[in-house]
């Protein structure tokens, strides 16, 4: 039984099998988040995708208005990286769209970038002696209850990142 590679090999040329071959590798991740470390897009990845190569022009979808924007602003030089790195493909333009849905996609565990704990802050709090300090208790029991949330979470973030 032969492999589909070599069917495919049997039927296109040698231009086409390659123009297919970097057409895939252009979808991976690994690629994209290049892609954009080279334009210093680093932190892009995680919000956008490419999503489509139709004819000359590549689909590019973000997850937020300001990552389409600045993906625009970057728009030539990233241009310029693609054609470079995919001259087969002959590309000639990129679109952008805003994401209907949230982006999950990741690297490989041997390519994630080593994140670094934050530090603990060092929280002052207000001592009862201190005579700057003022009465904190509040009267407006929806404002108290706003305050205790956001207190709550501010609180659960900073568990989460140390």
């Amino acid at each position: 039984m032969k492999k589909a590679g070599d069917l495919l090999a049997s039927i296109l040329d040698e231009r086409s099998l390659k123009k297919a071959k970097e057409y895939g590798v252009l979808f991976s991740s690994a690629v994209w988040s290049s892609l954009l470390e080279s334009c210093s897009l680093s932190q892009g990845f995680s919000h956008s995708r490419i999503v489509e190569l139709e004819r000359t022009v590549l689909l590019i979808e973000a997850d937020h208005p300001g990552w389409v924007q600045l993906l625009q602003m970057k728009q030539n030089r990233l241009l310029e990286v693609i054609q470079r790195r995919f001259p087969e493909l002959a590309l000639t333009g990129i679109s952008f769209r805003l994401s209907r849905e949230p982006l999950e996609h990741t690297l490989p565990e041997s390519e994630k970038p080593v994140v670094l704990p934050r530090p603990a802050e060092k929280q002052e709090v207000p001592k009862a002696d201190n005579p700057e300090s003022s009465d904190t208790s509040v009267h407006d029991d929806k404002l108290r209850a706003v305050l205790q949330k956001l207190g709550e979470s501010i609180q659960a973030r900073n568990g989460n990142q140390t």
